[in-house]
């Protein structure tokens, strides 16, 4: 199983593991935040694809990157999907908002985690050391 090496747990950090595939997961609760002035949503979705926009209201604003992760609703828990690889990248480019105060990302996880089952999910992104997200659901 894919267990820590001195096997322990940081506060704050908590594991998940399946008997019938033998794998853990750690997960950190408190890594998603609020960041001040700064929301998500989503223009539109599809089972392989989503339109979020990112409203930034600070003087100066943030630059956003084009990371992101999936995350999947269980029980009222957040478990990260898992990847159909683990060898993918994400361009290290910095965008800027527009005039409103927005920036638009298209973003087509069919390459990187395939058709999402039906369910509660999330996006999550990075803004300086924090983490925004923006919740959505995939109907049967």
């Amino acid at each position: 199983s894919n267990v820590k090496n001195n096997d322990s747990i940081k506060d704050g950090e908590y594991v998940k593991c399946l008997f019938s595939t033998k794998v853990c997961e750690y997960y950190n609760k408190s890594e998603i935040t609020t960041v001040e002035n700064v929301s998500m949503s989503i223009a539109s979705i599809t089972p392989t694809g989503a339109t979020i926009i990112i409203k930034d209201n600070n003087k100066p604003p943030y630059v956003y990157g084009s990371w992101y992760k999936i995350e999947k609703e269980n029980n009222g828990e957040w478990f990260e999907v898992k990847t159909k690889t683990k060898d993918y990248y994400f361009n290290e480019i910095g965008y800027e908002v527009d005039k409103n105060g927005e920036v638009k990302f298209e973003i087509n996880w069919d390459d990187l985690y395939g058709t999402l089952e039906p369910g509660i999910y999330r996006i999550v992104k990075e803004v300086e050391s924090k983490y925004i997200w923006v919740s959505f659901g995939i109907d049967a």
